[in-house]
């Protein structure tokens, strides 16, 4: 997930970005930035045991977002720089 997360080379980012969850014991979440283009890089690492379930789409507001992922999962966001 942060050496090769697209199967291309492309790495996790090389500078720290500040990105906290509401709860830290459950969802940590890390964050950096690809010098290289500008790419946000999030990971969402969901700490819960619980049952495998569809969730929604997820939209990207002004403020952030809300999401839920699947139980004792990693999940991989990768925001473009905006152009």
């Amino acid at each position: 997930m942060y050496r090769n997360c697209d199967g291309r080379g492309s790495a996790f980012g090389d500078v720290a970005v500040g990105l906290r969850s509401r709860s830290p014991g459950a969802l940590a979440v890390y964050a950096a930035q690809r010098t290289s283009d500008g790419a946000l890089s999030v990971i969402v690492i969901n700490k819960t045991r619980a049952a495998i379930v569809h969730g929604p789409n997820v939209t990207r507001t002004a403020t952030g977002w809300s999401a839920t992922y699947p139980a004792n999962s990693i999940t991989l966001l990768v925001i473009p720089k905006k152009r």
